[in-house]
């Protein structure tokens, strides 16, 4: 997952290396559900953002990758939720992509959200 900030605010992108059957045949012209769950290494749901991605490059052989951008407005929720949580005790970041899941430790990820808002909020000015 990277997050980065372009045009007028950040962009979230999910790339999955080796996607199983279901990721491949996503298409460019659907929606994608997204799911962004904090949680805590007991399970326990601290946060959650429901947002909708686009694929932005797809499975070939030849990559054997897929990855999915999502609107400014819903990366925005998304690093909002990550933000205000990763300071919490040991902290997991759920994604769920299209109903296939992959979880992210966040420990020590508060530094770099902060610095990607305030790139971001410093190119509105």
């Amino acid at each position: 997952m990277s997050a980065e900030c372009r045009g007028s605010g950040p962009s979230i992108y999910i790339s999955i290396d080796n996607p199983n059957a279901r990721l491949q045949k996503l298409r460019f012209d659907v929606l994608i559900p997204v799911v962004f769950r904090i949680a805590t290494k007991s399970s326990l749901t601290l946060g959650r953002v429901r947002v909708t991605g686009r694929l932005t490059g797809g499975y070939t052989a030849n990559t054997n990758r897929v990855t999915i951008g999502m609107a400014l407005t819903d990366a925005a929720r998304a690093i909002n939720l990550i933000d205000g949580n990763a300071e919490t005790s040991a902290p997991l970041l759920v994604v769920e992509v299209a109903g296939t899941a992959g979880t992210f430790d966040l420990a020590g990820a508060r530094d770099t959200f902060v610095l990607l808002k305030r790139a971001c909020e410093s190119r509105k000015l």
